[in-house]
């Protein structure tokens, strides 16, 4: 059985859920929003899963926290009802663990930016120019060399330096929270997920400097990534403790190479899964289901 779990306006557990019942798998849906609450229970005592008056017992576990819910309702409730039932279904994954369940091994700090950027350059992977910090006096006398910067642990685009210093407010030449800021790389884009030992590279053409800014980017298969920075790329996931995830690469145009610029722990998907002909997501439920 596997159980799929996370918001009910997220197309990336619509095409994992469509195609698990495609291929025959016994699925159960535990999908929630504005208008979706079923009635969920865990009993400790008697170790119990209950939904909608029926016990589970899940083999496997797809789960995705709800972002979209929030991005159509801003109210703070919204976003803490996503997380107390990603708490709940997560809790339940992680403390049995006979369940397949991705990053099992990750806890919290795949997630880590600065972490992973740390243990890309110990796996060998060349990453841009980059400082975590909130000195605004001292990104202010640095040289005009082009910059990017990003909030710290995720969740908004990727900005030029000036754009963001000019709205900045700072107190003694601090802002209030440290961000990433990075030499600004260019295309091509590539984003590479992890699928336990197996690797699937995409190209992301866009004109815009995060391609998440509008949604004409145009995805497709990926045929050039070295293997050296494949095996790179499978070694990093294992020290984050990552079965599933993705790698956002970028080029330095100083030398055409490849950068690593982050990894994530919960991708998303469904645009990429097409230009693959499925093999995406057949690789995740292959080894959620195996």
């Amino acid at each position: 059985m596997l159980l799929i779990a996370g918001g009910s306006r997220d197309p990336n557990l619509d095409r994992i859920e469509d195609r698990a019942r495609a291929r025959g798998s016994s699925v159960v849906s535990l999908r929630v929003g504005p208008d979706e609450a079923p009635r969920v229970r865990w009993d400790l005592a008697g170790d119990a899963l209950w939904v909608d008056d029926e016990r589970l017992r899940p083999t496997a576990i797809f789960l995705r926290h709800d972002v979209f819910a929030a991005m159509k309702d801003a109210r703070p409730a919204v976003r803490q009802r996503a997380l107390a039932w990603y708490t709940l279904i997560s809790g339940w994954a992680l403390a049995h663990e006979d369940v397949r369940v991705f990053n099992r091994g990750s806890r919290q700090h795949g997630a880590n930016k600065p972490l992973a950027l740390h243990l890309a350059r110990a796996h060998g992977l060349q990453v841009p120019a980059t400082a975590f910090t909130n000195d605004v006096g001292a990104l202010e006398r640095t040289p005009d060399w082009p910059r990017v910067v990003k909030p710290i642990n995720g969740g908004s685009l990727c900005e030029p330096l000036t754009d963001v210093l000019a709205r900045t407010p700072a107190r003694d030449g601090a802002a209030a929270s440290p961000a990433i800021v990075q030499q600004r790389l260019t295309p091509p884009e590539v984003r590479v997920y992890v699928v336990g030992q197996r690797l699937f590279a995409f190209s992301v053409v866009s004109e815009h400097l995060d391609y998440r800014a509008s949604n004409d980017a145009r995805v497709e298969r990926f045929e050039g990534l070295p293997a050296p920075m494949g095996r790179a790329l499978i070694g990093l996931a294992g020290s984050l403790g990552l079965d599933w995830a993705a790698v956002d690469l970028k080029t330095d145009p100083s030398d055409g190479q490849l950068r690593f610029l982050e990894i994530n722990s919960a991708p998303m998907f469904v645009a990429f899964d097409p230009p693959s002909a499925g093999a995406l997501v057949d690789a995740m439920l292959d080894w959620l289901c195996a």
